[in-house]
Order: structure tokens, then sequence, then C-alpha cells
């Protein structure tokens, strides 16, 4: 009987101590909740006005020099992202090219970019025409001067590009055309009936390298 009034004095000291500390929580989360509500709100914000959703009726095109995006058709306003060459965007057809007083030919793109808190947006602005080449534009490459082979280890995807001199190539499960402009490569395949676009870049003292972060390249 002892035992048990012990037993009865700790536990009622154990649940006060809980209790107390579930009380200092509630207290804490309602002094935290209107900042916690008004990032998120911050954040919404942003998001409606940095994107917008996929839409269709645009053109694929690779960015074919290092370009700002910015969020008018201004250099001088907010400049969003920092886009490098090889990487894709879509030009919307329905968006009218805007000419700026120093004769700059601005259009408006989607990026392939995700807007960190919203993962069904991609980052959207305004885009130097003249840095972009829309995928049609890119001509055949007839003659491969390269390297026969890239090997390729990115995250679990390991693989490799094989380059033929006729200008035609193939990964480990597809085999496909090169395109070029510049030195941005575009290699376009299929496989079970969708398109696969590959983009390879010329970089000196490098090679041809795998996609625009450079990591992997052969000469």
């Amino acid at each position: 009987m002892r035992q048990h009034k012990i037993d009865s004095k700790e536990q009622r000291a154990a649940d006060a101590a809980a209790a107390a500390a579930d009380a200092i929580s509630k207290v804490l989360a309602a002094e935290a909740a209107p900042r916690i509500a008004a990032e998120q709100k911050k954040n919404e914000q942003e998001c409606a006005a940095n994107s917008v959703p996929v839409r269709r009726g645009m053109l694929s095109a690779l960015v074919v020099k290092k370009a700002s995006l910015y969020r008018e058709a201004s250099s001088q306003s907010k400049a969003i992202a920092s886009l490098m060459p090889g990487e894709q965007v879509k030009v919307e057809e329905s968006s009218p090219e805007t000419l700026a007083s120093d004769g700059q030919r601005w259009g408006h793109v989607e990026t392939n970019r995700l807007v960190d808190c919203s993962p069904h947006r991609n980052i959207t602005g305004w885009l130097d025409k003249a840095a972009v080449v829309e995928a049609k534009d890119f001509k055949p490459v007839n003659r491969w001067n390269g390297p026969a082979r890239l090997d390729v280890e990115a995250g679990d995807w390991v693989g490799s590009y094989y380059f033929a001199a006729d200008g035609t190539y193939r990964s480990d499960e597809y085999r496909g055309k090169l395109y070029q402009h510049g030195d941005v490569v575009m290699g376009r395949a299929e496989l079970d009936g969708q398109e696969m676009l590959d983009v390879f870049l010329w970089v000196e003292g490098k090679g041809i390298c795998w996609e625009f972060d450079l990591t992997y390249c052969q000469r």
C-alpha cells in the first residue's frame, strides 16, 4: 500500500509537468502563429508574382548564351534568375515581342526551373530574345569532330553517350540526331513514342560537356 501511494504521487507530479509543458507549447505556438502566417503569405505572393502555371501553345527553345531573366521587359527591372547556355525554355506564342527603346528585343518565357514554394509552378519572366534560339532553328550536325564517348553519372542515373562521325548519337536506351547552334549541341531522339532531348555544350579547355553544370566533359 505504501508503495502504491509513492507511485501515485510520482504520477501526479509527472502529469503536472506534462501539463505545464503542454501549456508552454501552446503559448509559444500562439505567439509564433502571426509570424508564420505572414511568412506564408509573403511566400505565396512571391510565387504569384514570379510564376504562372504551365501553359499550352509554347515553343521549346534553348538558351545559347548566359542571360538574366527579368520580371519586366527591361534590364532595369528586377532580375529573377540567371540562365545558363543549354537551359531549355518555352517561348509564349501568345506573348507579343516587346521592343525596348534601345532596340533590344524581349520575349516572355517559361523556364524548366520550379518555384521553391510551389512544385506545380515554373519560374517565368522576360528574356533577351538574342539569348534564346528555338529548337527548330538549330542546324543538323552532319560531321562530328568531337569525342566518340561521354560518360555521365548524375545521382541514381549512370550512363554513356556515343557520338558517330555522321552526326548521329546514341545513349544506352535510344538513338538520335545531333543539332547545333554556336556552342550548344542538342540531341533529339525518340523512346517509346516520346521525344527525348539531350543537351551538350562545347566548352573551351573541357571539350564537350553534358548539360550546363559542366561536371561531365570529354575532350
